[in-house]
């Protein structure tokens, strides 16, 4: 009895600070540096195009978009069309300026709510254009809500203070909250792995080896030319299969220390090639992001110290 009670009171330590134990906040402030200018960059580029993605002579109407929102989920309480062109362009603006701050790291919970809820109202206005990184941004959004970085990566205090203060001393300092929000975007991407390789598992060209050559084979999407596979159909095979293993297997291998470098490195190279191959190279960059959370605090802060 005295072992089954050690072993059950190990496994209630052990789950505590898993969920609620204090972290470096290195780790987090990192994500939220590099989630963020990315996503920045994701809708200034949208910017470019706001006429034909959200106004009222683009793409689709305000009327049309809710009835099709409506249609795809109508049990969803958030339903929310801006009155009018203009107040579409200043929220954008608001965005834009929401973004960069969290970037600079004028980083709050606040920030990320109002980021959230933005997001949110865009992907609604236009649900036409949302793809893989619209969908992931949207959970890494909501989790930096419960996040908080203090004294890490501010870079307005950085530039203004002869490039001093960019690294807090202090690893500590994020909180019980910061420790979940940490925990829930990794298992969100182990989630995410998962799902995407059991769905994979329903095409029968992921079963016969030819799927990232079917994938590879539409020219107008990929960034370099691929024609090259066509003479070597085992590597295609060889890909084919490492694509799948990986996403059904990095839920639980991501967990082993011994194991956790050689799949980040096999998961940067999937991205990678997922990035040239179809073009999606946002998608790939905000999956990445959350890479860093499996990152050694150490390590992290020897490199960016280097820097």
């Amino acid at each position: 009895m005295k072992w089954i009670k050690k072993k059950v009171l190990k496994s209630y330590k052990g789950w505590n600070s898993f969920w609620f134990g204090p972290l470096d906040t290195i780790n987090l402030a990192c994500f939220r540096f590099c989630f963020c200018l990315v996503l920045l960059g994701m809708y200034l580029i949208r910017f470019s195009e706001i006429r034909l993605f959200f106004y009222e002579s683009g793409l689709i109407s305000s009327s049309k978009a809710k009835a099709l929102h409506h249609m795809m989920h109508p049990d969803k309480l958030f339903n929310f069309m801006l009155p009018s062109d203009m107040w579409l362009y200043l929220c954008y603006l608001l965005f834009i300026v929401v973004l960069l701050l969290m970037v600079l790291g004028v980083h709050s919970r606040i920030l990320a709510g109002v980021a959230f809820v933005l997001h949110i109202l865009f992907l609604q206005r236009n649900p036409t254009i949302i793809f893989g990184a619209d969908m992931v941004a949207t959970f890494w959004l909501f989790y930096l809500i419960l996040a908080h970085t203090p004294k890490q990566l501010r870079w307005l205090y950085y530039f203004s203070h002869k490039r001093k203060g960019l690294i807090s001393d202090s690893p500590r300092g994020g909180g019980w909250l910061s420790t979940i929000a940490v925990r829930f975007i990794q298992i969100q991407l182990a989630v995410i792995y998962m799902f995407s390789g059991l769905e994979k598992l329903k095409g029968s060209s992921w079963w016969e080896g030819t799927a990232i050559w079917e994938a590879l084979s539409f020219y107008d999407f990929t960034l370099v030319d691929f024609s090259f596979l066509l003479a070597y159909p085992l590597l295609a095979g060889v890909l084919t299969a490492f694509t799948i293993l990986f996403e059904i297997y990095f839920p639980v291998l991501v967990w082993v220390p011994k194991l956790r470098k050689m799949l980040l490195l096999a998961g940067l190279l999937l991205h990678i090639g997922i990035a040239l191959a179809l073009n999606i190279y946002f998608f790939s960059l905000i999956m990445l992001s959350a890479y860093i959370l499996f990152i050694p605090p150490e390590a992290l802060r020897k490199l960016l110290r280097k820097l």
